[in-house]
């Protein structure tokens, strides 16, 4: 027990570390105060105890089977009918992170909500299909004498779209450090696992083991869920079944056609970002998917282009495809300054100046000048008022 304590304990610190170790080479600073070391040690006990919950409540009822001198062939054939329903959760494990990042900042219970509908529409997809299916997908990827654990995946499919809402709202309390009611849940959900397997074993034999995971991961699932209706007044309609109105949010995701030059994505919607914006559809050497503002506080579809908020996708840049570029076009030096260097830090691409050989039309005097890392300085014939169209664009540079 000791040793899987520290393991897990260890497993956090070499993260820690190789996450610093990763930025050592991009101008970031940082001291150890130990004092506060020893607070945030503290501080993180009560989320290790819990990850370490997690844990044994998917192991538990293979240990207890074990204990109980099941033969390894039944425990073989549970062991298959858990491993092929621990495959669908990673549905909810990817709105998870995503709403870690949100979550970290406020509690967004409209993309909670949102979330919980997407993954719990698709847990609930994959179990039909899979208990449909069950038998050729087990022969499939495990051979002929494992079908015989089909019984077993239709059970643990049944536990599946409970996680969903352990899984999600979890990041509540991951993001926010309100540990204590997430602990006790899964404290008690551990103890009714490890209680029922006992129970059941001797006259159920693997199949009891199998309904205590399912009244486990159920009674943690519902009491998840009940917390959040309760917190947050959400009615059981929003947090079930996708609606109409997610399916024509998600639609444009889906459906973004493939670009045949790279990406980019403009920081800022404003007057100078207009003109940026105008100057990549002229050039045609980049194309413009999406621009970032915290005027756009829900994501929103137009011409191909997807608007959104600032702050929360800066969050997550780090989780971003690497090939895309960005411009930074806020016209406040130091905003712009601060942004650009959070780019450079994650790693991301920063697009460099457009040829000074642009032509703008627009009324007024003569300029001259470039255009480079956020900042336009137009040349042509023309006044302060203008819209800016240049010639060639320049490759971005990191």
């Amino acid at each position: 027990m000791y040793l899987i304590l520290i393991i897990f304990g260890l497993k956090s610190y070499v993260s820690m570390v190789f996450s610093l170790a990763s930025l050592w080479d991009k101008d970031f600073k940082f001291t150890i105060v130990p004092v506060k070391y020893k607070k945030m040690t503290a501080l993180a006990f009560l989320p290790l105890l819990t990850s370490f919950l997690i844990a044994i409540n998917y192991q538990a009822d293979i240990i207890i089977l074990k204990m109980m001198s099941v033969d390894f062939y039944h425990i073989g054939l549970y062991s298959t009918g858990v491993a092929l329903a621990e495959y669908s959760w990673m549905i909810p494990d990817i709105f998870k992170e995503v709403m870690f990042h949100h979550n970290a900042r406020k509690d967004d219970v409209k993309r909670m909500t949102f979330s919980i509908r997407l993954g719990f529409t698709a847990v609930v997809s994959v179990a039909i299909l899979v208990i449909a299916f069950g038998k050729p997908i087990l022969g499939f990827l495990f051979g002929a004498d494992f079908v015989a654990a089909y019984p077993i995946v239709v059970l643990m499919f049944l536990a599946v779209p409970f996680m969903v809402y352990t899984k999600i709202i979890g990041t509540l309390f991951s993001a926010n450090g309100g540990w204590r009611f997430y602990f006790i849940t899964l404290l008690i959900s551990v103890l009714l696992n490890i209680g029922l397997n006992v129970a059941l074993i001797p006259s159920f034999h693997i199949y009891g083991s199998a309904f205590a995971s399912v009244i486990s991961y159920a009674f943690c699932g519902v009491t998840m869920l009940l917390w959040f209706k309760r917190k947050y007044n959400v009615p059981f309609r929003d947090v079930l079944f996708v609606k109409w109105g997610d399916i024509q949010k998600v639609m444009p995701f889906l459906f973004r056609k493939k670009a045949s030059v790279e990406s980019l994505i403009i920081i800022g919607d404003g007057g100078h970002s207009k003109m940026v914006q105008n100057i990549v559809r002229e050039s045609g050497t980049y194309r413009l998917t999406e621009v970032w503002d915290d005027k756009h506080r829900e994501p929103v579809a137009r011409e191909g282009i997807i608007y959104t908020a600032l702050d929360e996708k800066l969050q997550g840049l780090t989780q971003m495809n690497a090939d895309v570029a960005f411009f930074v076009a806020i016209g406040d030096n130091e905003i712009r300054k601060k942004i650009a260097r959070t780019l450079a830090l994650a790693g991301k691409k920063i697009c460099g100046d457009c040829s000074s050989d642009g032509v703008c039309r627009g009324n007024g005097g003569n300029r001259r000048g470039q255009f480079g890392d956020g900042r336009i300085d137009c040349s042509g014939e023309y006044g302060a008022w203008e819209t800016c169209y240049c010639k060639q664009w320049r490759d971005c540079g990191t």
